[in-house]
């Protein structure tokens, strides 16, 4: 069996479609601790995808200081909300629907700003 090459941009782009496809995919939930999960599922590709990016070969909490290093205060606060999102949101379901109107739009907000990392 023969084996394809992706190109770099081929790779980085199923990262971004993955992110994009939890997120808006988290739109079309109703029930809040699924959505949560979705949410969380979209910080963590963009996150994973920067790792690859920057080269980052570290456990995720490192990886995330790394980066907020290299980049800003931004990535510590997305992974900040995406473990608030999986722990509160999704494991003991206390986040609400109103609090997830605010964390939608910082998720949304990452990841829109990981790709413009990647793609400049």
């Amino acid at each position: 069996m023969e084996s394809k090459s992706v190109t770099q941009n081929q790779f980085f782009s199923y990262f971004m479609s993955t992110s994009d496809m939890y997120l808006n995919l988290s739109k079309s939930i109703d029930t809040v601790p699924t959505k949560c999960e979705l949410l969380y599922e979209s910080i963590s590709s963009s996150i994973k995808m920067l790792q690859y990016y920057f080269h980052i070969d570290k456990p995720r909490e490192e990886s995330v200081r790394l980066l907020s290093d290299i980049l800003g205060d931004w990535v510590q606060e997305a992974y900040d909300i995406a473990l608030k999102l999986h722990y509160d949101g999704y494991i003991s379901e206390t986040l609400t629907e109103e609090d997830l109107n605010v964390y939608e739009e910082k998720v949304k907000n990452f990841v829109r700003d990981a790709e413009e990392v990647i793609t400049g």
